[in-house]
Parts: C-alpha cells; structure tokens; sequence
C-alpha cells in the first residue's frame, strides 16, 4: 500500500495510545497536527486502557512509589527479547481481543496506517493489522520515550524514535527506524513564540517557576519535601512558584492548606493553556517525563528536575546534554540548583541560550513526508 503524501485524498490512520500517562495522546495530537498541515487526515484514536480489565497501570503506579525497587527488578529483567516473548505470550490474547473489539466500532474502516505510542500496543500491532488482511495498514511504533526498553520492540514497518541511545538500539535489532530531533510537541504557542512575553528574569522582584508533577502522582512526597527546604531558604524570597496540579485534586488540597513564610505559591489544578504558561515562566520544575521535559523545551524553558522513574533516567541525560538545565533526586542538590539559577546570571544567561536553541529543533511537517516515504520503501520486519 503506497502513501502519497501530495495528493488530495485524506489519509486514513488509527493511533493505538494508551490514558496511562499525558504523553501517549500527546503524541497523537502532535502527530496528527503534523499530518493535516501537510494533507486531509482521517484519524481515530483508541485508549488501549478503555477496557477496565486491562486497567493495570493504577497498580503499576502505587508499585513504583511504594516498592520502587520492585519496578526496578522487573525493568532490567523484562530488557530483553526472550524475557519479553514469555511475558507477552501470556498477557498479549487480552490486549489484541479489546483492541480488535474497539477497531468493529472505528469510524476508520480501512486505516492506511496504524501507530502505536504505547509499548503494550506496539506489541499487539501486528496482530492488529492482520485484521484488515489482504489490504494490510503500514504499521509504525512510535516510542514516546527518549529511550526504548525491549518492550516496545515487536514488529512493524517503521520505528520513530527521538533519541540517539534509542537508535542504534533499533539498528542492532535490524529494526527500520527513524530518528527525529525530538518527540513531537505541536500547539498553538510554539507557533509563535515571539508573542509569547517571557519574564526573562524578575516578576515583582521574583522569579517566575513552574512546577508539573506527572499524572500518576508517584512524585508527590517530593515536591512537598522541595517546597518545604525552598520556603527554609532565605533567598527564596526571590521566588514565586506556579504549580499546576493538573487532575490530582489530593495535592491539590494539600498545598492549598499549606503556608509559605518566604515563597510565593500558587496553586492551580487543571490548565488549558499549559505551553503558554511554560514559556511564559523563567524556569520548569518537572517530574522528568519525556513529554513535559519537549513541552517545557519547546517553550524556550529551561529545567530543573526534581524526580524521574527508572525508564525515564535518559531524560535527565539528555537534559544534561542539551545544556538546558539539571536535576536531581535529592533535595539538597535540587535547592542548589535553584539557588544557582536565582543567583549566577551567567548559569541562567546559559541555560535559557540552550533551551532557545532546542526550541528550534522542533519536528515540522517534512517529518511526515519523510515517514510517508520511509514507509513506502519498508517492507515488515519481524
């Protein structure tokens, strides 16, 4: 089935994403802006966690903040092609029969391409596909990670990855791959940013931060332990802190009940306008998720990070890499940091230069001509 990405008919795709984090629809969204600047996009997506029987990942979650070195374990020991063949042999037949029942009820009835931005459909994607047999979809991964565990390698037409780390894994597998600057992040902001007013500095004599925290609420107890050293410090009179809750009403409630002697705290819960809110803020403090960390870049802005999972620990690499920031998992570390950043222009003047000039490796639309062509050229790789 060939693609051809100048003529006039839509494109049909059905994304496989998954509500067991922000990123996964993210990158749908950003994908499918990408698409329909370039031409007509008939999309549908799909929530692999839809079914409340594979609803796994509010345990996962509770696993990595209680029993962090339970979901350590199982990372390394899944990080390899054997392990992951036996794991997925036993769950696989769930997830391909909820995702084929959601597929009967798709507005898209013959998708020309399927993308998964989720490991556990990336490994049902072949199956999937076959569904649709003799007219058989272009299959893509597209690994919303900046590095890729085995557990996102199956089988597809074409893997999309936005790390070098993750790359030349892909290629030792002899998997087709392409690499992109970074992961997709398209919105209204990023596509003028000059009219978005930085604070460049002071805002009343203090510097503007913005805390996220990620969905799963994992990272709480460490914002709270960050805040609290912050508010002892004297020379946090020079902050004032935005922090965006999102659906975590519990925290929340929590930081509205608590009271600050030197930061200024505001506390908000579910945002609409999240990019312009990170460009318009000097500084992100972020649990370390690869989405937020290419939103918070994207927006000119540099990080601090203050957590990351295990699977996220190349995001912290790269940050350093990149020059647009640093992090621990420490608090004294992350109120040094923080105090660096108030206190040495030069530090600050450094970071910001790296995030503008991250900022301009942005994904743009000749990204989709390149994965169109890609995809014409592939054949399946098992």
């Amino acid at each position: 089935m060939k693609i051809d990405a100048f003529d006039e008919s839509p494109v049909n795709i059905i994304f496989l994403s998954a509500s067991s984090g922000g990123g996964h629809h993210a990158v749908v969204q950003s994908l499918s802006k990408l698409i329909s600047s370039l031409k007509e996009l008939n999309g549908h997506t799909i929530d692999l966690y839809a079914d409340k029987r594979l609803q796994l990942y509010p345990k996962v979650a509770r696993m990595r903040a209680k029993l962090p070195w339970m979901w350590v374990a199982l990372l390394v020991c899944t990080d390899n092609r054997r392990s992951i063949t036996a794991l997925w042999r036993l769950f696989k037949p769930s997830f391909v029969r909820s995702l084929k029942k959601q597929l009967d009820q798709s507005p898209v009835e013959n998708p020309d391409i399927i993308i998964a931005t989720h490991h556990a459909s990336a490994q049902c994607l072949a199956q999937v596909a076959e569904r649709y047999a003799p007219c058989v979809p272009k299959t893509v991964v597209f690994v919303t990670d900046y590095d890729v565990h085995q557990n996102w390698i199956a089988e597809a037409d074409l893997y999309v990855v936005a790390s070098e780390k993750a790359y030349l894994r892909l290629l030792e597998q002899g998997k087709p791959v392409l690499k992109t600057p970074l992961l997709p992040c398209v919105s209204a902001v990023h596509d003028d940013l000059n009219a978005v007013r930085k604070y460049q500095g002071h805002q009343g004599n203090r510097f503007r931060f913005i805390a996220i925290m990620g969905l799963d609420g994992t990272s709480e107890y460490r914002l709270h332990k960050l805040l609290e050293k912050l508010d002892s410090q004297l020379f946090s009179k020079q902050l004032s802190i935005d922090i965006v809750c999102g659906k975590n009403k519990k925290l929340q409630r929590e930081l509205l009940q608590k009271k600050f002697d030197n930061l200024a705290v505001n506390v908000f819960g579910y945002v609409e306008d999240l990019p312009t809110r990170l460009a318009q803020a000097d500084m992100a403090l972020l649990r370390l998720s690869p989405q937020i960390m290419t939103e918070s870049l994207a927006a000119r802005t540099p990080v601090i990070a203050f957590d990351w999972h295990f699977h996220e620990r190349e995001n912290i690499n790269l940050l350093r890499e990149f020059g647009a920031g640093d992090g621990s998992r420490y608090c004294d570390k992350q109120v040094g940091l923080i105090r660096d950043y108030c206190q040495n222009p030069a530090l600050r003047e450094r970071w910001q230069k790296a995030a503008r000039q991250i900022s301009e490796r942005q994904v743009a639309k000749g990204f989709v001509e390149t994965m169109f062509r890609h995809l014409n050229e592939s054949s399946p790789v098992s």
